[in-house]
């Protein structure tokens, strides 16, 4: 039995290093006090040293912390044990890559995120790959995750899954390729797929609000979108949905995708909107040094075109004005011209439009299904 004022010594800076050795030498038997402690969400002691120890404790340390995500029976306890579940570092992956199928999906997750706290040593994607497939939607998530961040040389086992199989991996996996190397990551036939998904979806898309932290824009009377095009210099149209475009929008403002992106590759041209054309992206920026001259000059050429033109800025959650109004949300109706975006860059978005937030391919239909294109032709008549 531990002496509880043991374990406190553990959040006293001149008493923690010799309460850590003496628990440490307990081993197992100090093991359920210690679990029991970074359950309790009223313990004076941070989860984080009691997690050391266990991490020193070694399999004794993960046993234990196994037993206690399978017994918490809080919200707030499950949470706590499972972050010191994930930290027990290398010495145990291979107890992690066993918990993998273990049949509650609570261990299954938090067993993928100790494999990615493992750090290089637990790069191995090859074992998360079956998780994409996993009938629980966080375990399946948590894994797709994990292996967006491990790296592009999962890039060619992704690849295999989206050739071969099995069906039930190949939705998240798509979604990991888009996250890891866009378009170009993909195959002609999944590239083929998620464009005509983007048909499909055409017809009963509907104006979003523009929800990004930073949008910039010009705003144009009427709907002459291919003329507008035309004047901006734009080339390269691709129809997208209002989710896709917002998603470029925010990709681009942030500065997402590749070290070599810009955010001025692509803007999304919106169809008529109560009168008004919308071209949203980075390079329509009107304050910013790098590009403040041009999107004058050009809001100058559209307005002795159109009559008038202008151009706005959204910040930080905020509308700021410039030139006349700002407006920070779509409105009207959706006409029968598509939007478009002006894309020179990779992005995830088109996928994660198709495939849902989740990215379980709920909508995705492979490119040899049938009645994918039976709906296809329905759409274009």
């Amino acid at each position: 039995m531990v002496n509880t004022d043991l374990i406190r010594d553990l959040g006293k800076p001149d008493r923690h290093e010799a309460a850590a050795d003496a628990l440490v030498t307990l081993g197992a038997g100090g093991v359920e006090e210690l679990v029991r402690e970074v359950m309790d969400a009223e313990s004076p002691v941070d989860w984080r040293p009691i997690t050391a120890v266990l991490r020193r404790i070694g399999e004794m340390g993960f046993d234990g912390l196994l037993q206690g995500l399978l017994s918490a029976s809080t919200e707030e306890s499950r949470k706590r044990v499972g972050f010191a579940f994930s930290q027990l570092g290398v010495a145990v992956l291979d107890r992690y890559t066993a918990a993998l199928t273990h049949p509650v999906p609570l261990v299954r997750r938090q067993a993928v995120r100790g494999i990615e706290h493992c750090g290089e040593a637990g790069r191995s994607a090859a074992v998360l790959l079956p998780l994409l497939g996993d009938p629980d939607q966080e375990v399946a998530r948590q894994a797709q995750d994990t292996l967006t961040r491990t790296g592009e040389h999962v890039i060619p086992l992704l690849r295999r899954v989206r050739e071969r199989g099995p069906g039930r991996q190949r939705a998240r996996a798509l979604t990991v390729l888009a996250e890891l190397g866009g378009e170009p990551a993909l195959s002609r036939a999944d590239t083929a797929a998620v464009e005509r998904l983007i048909r499909i979806k055409l017809p009963d898309d509907r104006p979003e609000p523009l929800w990004a932290c930073w949008n910039y824009w010009m705003a144009v009377p009427g709907g002459d979108q291919a003329g507008i095009m035309r004047t901006l210099g734009l080339t390269d149209p691709r129809p997208v949905t209002f989710a896709l475009g917002n998603d470029i929008v925010d990709a681009d403002g942030h500065g997402c995708d590749t070290n070599e992106h810009t955010g001025y590759e692509r803007v999304f041209v919106t169809p008529e909107l109560d009168g008004w054309t919308l071209v949203l992206g980075a390079w329509c920026d009107p304050h910013g040094q790098e590009r403040r001259e041009d999107v004058l000059r050009l809001c100058t050429e559209l307005s002795a075109r159109y009559g008038r033109a202008q151009k706005n800025v959204h910040g930080s959650h905020r509308a700021v004005p410039r030139g006349t109004s700002a407006r920070s949300e779509l409105t009207g109706r959706r006409q029968d011209k598509q939007a478009e975006a002006h894309r020179r860059g990779k992005s995830s978005a088109a996928v994660k439009d198709c495939l849902g937030e989740s990215g379980s391919g709920a909508g995705l239909q492979d490119p040899s299904d049938k009645g994918h294109y039976e709906r296809e032709q329905r759409c274009d008549e």
